[in-house]
């Protein structure tokens, strides 16, 4: 092979570069994929909006390959018992390529996903591995079936179906393709360690990395970067070559194991090795993606930049195929739409208290946080007020049953029903009660079901639907943490049992149509003394109907203890929680748009759509959690 060209740097240097520092690890959750009763594995791959997969051999002793269609939840084999045997797969965009021994012979063949068709790509005497492909561009390597057997590693054009010859000096180990460039490398010596070759097709301009101590195990390329694992030793570390400066750094965050598994969109998708998690870290923000992995003994993953998949082992003869999306990055943003004003401060503490509006003149208020320190640690206030929307002023209704926050307070059929929450420092209460507004009487209804010994109502939420019922959920802080989900029937004056949900505190819950959409919150991850905590960003969805749950595409990024209201059309509007981002929801076409970010901070479900006004919303003001500042939102 003719190389103009030769670029020699020892990665010796990569070791005094200075760590980059830690970015901001926000966590997600998978979806998992039905495939029904098929054993997935070993290969998976990610394109646009599906996933690929091979299955283990089948009772007539054959493999398979498959793509699940995310938009049509379509499950469809692409191969149907042709092969025997799958030895390489890959993906890339709508095209699904991959080597198997049919015909007595290793060849590469494709699906496209688009015309649903199978081709030939190469059926050469010899044996065919795929590497990887992108665009029309395809490398692969040929061994030859000849004596002594050579290995020969090819470009190839997937539409002019012309080869050319890359290199011949030795057997290629990996390889990838991006574009014009071309990375792989050879076996490792103990002499001269292992060859990273970086192949410019255009200006035939190669970089060669050599080091005697430490492995290049994989490499991925996107434009102008390329992402590897490198072995020292017992240690693996991602790094990210910059071609143009031609400099390393480490990319990842933890002090563990880690393996590469791909680079797409700006985003590199590493896998942890000891804790079994796969990150997705994106290079330009630095936010690193963490999906947690659980009950596996062995994972295979991939990600095309925006959705990550894996396949999850929990024992020896099953698996499964989970998927979750990297929505951080999955956004559209108008940071100037809308206006934030300071509507009006109350005279009590109403943080993290009940919150409700009556759809013509008031905002109630039931309890509140009192914060600080000392006796008022964790108590809440007794104080019943109300707000009136139109004159801007504020009037006391007098004491409440009990001193609490941590309350829901809703509004349905004339009347305001308050779930009191925490009461007694801090003591959690499934205590419920009526307020008749005509008469101002609190009348007690049958206790909320569900155990509040370790925790209170608020980690779970609560909402209307259509005012025939109040439907909640409880989240307990045990180990293993529990969530029930439940309706009241006003009529009846009962609390039912429903199918739960998968588990989360502090999310937020809104009713549309016949669903009931669960958004964000965070999960227990092990000993809630140390209160590790799991922060989503996934949407579950409640079909009113036939009492089942099923997932939407995720929020833009995480949300937990949010404040949302909704407009009574068709959109949500929502705070992140613990950050002052805002976003709107469009529940008719799954539309997320990030807004002006909130003055405060805005948490504890405490939110409401005036038609008159806007969103309003209760604002946090300091460390303690307290603030009896109202914010408006117009958009």
């Amino acid at each position: 092979m003719k190389i103009n060209i030769y670029i020699i740097i020892f990665l010796v240097l990569i070791f005094v570069c200075p760590r980059t520092a830690s970015a901001q690890i926000i966590t997600n959750n998978p979806h998992p994929l039905n495939v029904s009763d098929l054993i997935p594995g070993p290969y998976i791959g990610v394109g646009n909006s599906f996933i690929a997969y091979t299955t283990i051999t089948n009772p007539v002793g054959r493999m398979n390959a498959y793509y699940f269609d995310l938009k049509k939840g379509q499950n469809i084999n692409i191969t149907n018992d042709v092969a025997w045997d799958i030895y390489a797969f890959t993906v890339d965009k709508n095209r699904i390529v991959w080597s198997d021994n049919r015909d007595n012979m290793l060849g590469i063949y494709m699906y496209d996903v688009n015309k649903k068709k199978v081709s030939t790509v190469l059926n050469d005497a010899g044996w065919e591995y795929v590497r990887d492909v992108s665009g029309n561009l395809m490398v692969y390597t040929h061994y030859t079936d000849t004596s002594p057997q050579l290995s020969l590693f090819y470009l190839y054009d997937l539409e002019k179906k012309t080869k050319k010859l890359i290199q011949d000096d030795f057997d290629v180990q990996f390889a990838d393709i991006y574009d014009d460039y071309i990375v792989y490398s050879g076996t490792f010596s103990p002499s001269t360690g292992l060859d990273f070759y970086l192949i410019n097709t255009k200006k035939d301009t190669t970089i060669k990395l050599n080091d005697e101590t430490r492995i290049i195990e994989s490499a991925k390329i996107y434009k102008d970067h390329v992402a590897l694992t490198i072995k020292n030793g017992l240690d693996r570390d991602v790094y990210l070559y910059d071609i143009k400066k031609q400099t390393f750094s480490p990319i990842d965050i933890t002090p563990e194991k880690t393996s590469l598994v791909n680079f797409n969109n700006g985003i590199i998708t590493y896998q942890n090795l000891d804790k079994l998690k796969i990150h997705l870290y994106n290079i330009s923000s630095k936010n690193d993606l963490v999906i947690h992995i659980n009950n596996s003994n062995a994972v295979t993953s991939d990600s095309n930049g925006d959705i990550a998949a894996y396949i999850s082992s929990p024992m020896e003869g099953l698996a499964d195929i989970f998927y979750a999306y990297a929505s951080n990055i999955k956004v559209s943003a108008d940071f100037s739409k809308g206006s934030w004003n300071l509507l009006s401060s109350s005279p009590t503490p109403v943080t993290l208290g009940g919150m409700a509006y009556d759809g013509s003149k008031y905002v109630y208020f039931a309890g509140g946080y009192k914060g600080g320190l000392g006796p008022d640690r964790h108590n809440g206030s007794n104080r019943f007020i109300r707000f009136d929307v139109e004159s801007i002023t504020w009037e006391d209704l007098g004491e409440l049953p009990y001193e609490a926050y941590a309350s829901h307070l809703l509004v349905g059929n004339g009347k305001l029903y308050w779930i009191v929450g925490a009461i007694n420092e801090g003591q959690s209460r499934n205590f419920f009660y009526e307020y008749n507004v005509d008469d101002g009487l609190w009348n007690q209804l049958e206790d909320i079901p569900g155990d509040f010994s370790n925790s209170h109502p608020s980690q779970g939420s609560f909402t209307f639907d259509d005012s025939n019922y109040i439907y909640g959920s409880s989240y307990s802080m045990v180990s293993p943490p529990e969530e029930d989900f439940f309706r009241y029937d006003i009529a009846a004056d009962q609390w039912e049992e429903m199918t739960s949900p998968e588990m989360s505190a502090h999310h937020i819950l809104q009713s549309y149509k016949n669903y009931i959409y669960k958004i964000g919150g965070d999960t227990l991850d092990g000993d809630p003394v140390e209160f590790p905590l799991i922060f989503r960003d996934s949407i579950q969805r409640f079909n009113t109907l036939n009492n089942t749950w099923d997932f939407v595409s995720p929020a833009p990024e995480v949300i937990d203890s949010p404040s949302s209201s909704f407009d009574d059309e068709k959109t949500i509007y929502t705070s992140s929680g613990y950050r002052n981002r805002f976003f709107s929801y469009n529940l008719e076409n799954n539309k997320w748009v990030r807004l002006k970010d909130s003055p405060k901070q805005l948490i504890g479900y405490q939110a409401i759509w005036v038609d008159e006004l806007g969103f309003v919303g209760v604002s946090v003001a300091n460390s303690s959690n307290t603030s009896n500042d109202l914010y408006l939102f117009k958009p």
